[in-house]
């Protein structure tokens, strides 16, 4: 269902973001923005380290031209460290862009 999702969007030219939780979700042909969000730290405080995040992307053997986007906690606080990182193209920001002080100084760093 959602790879037709996806297809369906393209077909109207409107750019998806797919989100997986672990190398065994299937990706579509068609999804150009992938974003890596692992269960146990969306919303917890718990993200993944920024080299854990990295070996996922290694594993979803990404074709050039797709991006790259983490979600999982990500804050103030541990954005730059993903960000020093140029395999990760950028974030799906969830609870810290509730606080538009902290969704801000996120968008700073960039």
């Amino acid at each position: 269902m959602l790879r037709e999702k996806v297809e369906k969007a393209s077909q109207y030219h409107i750019e998806s973001i797919f989100c997986l939780r672990n190398e065994k979700d299937t990706l579509p042909k068609n999804a150009n923005i992938i974003a890596y969000e692992p269960v146990y730290a969306i919303g917890t405080g718990n993200n993944e380290e920024p080299e854990k995040v990295l070996e996922m992307k290694k594993k979803l053997e990404l074709s050039p031209g797709q991006k790259f986007l983490y979600g999982g906690s990500t804050n103030k606080d541990n954005a730059s460290s993903y960000l020093r990182r140029q395999e990760i193209d950028g974030f799906l920001v969830g609870t810290a862009s509730l606080d538009p002080l902290h969704f801000y100084q996120i968008l700073s760093l960039s």
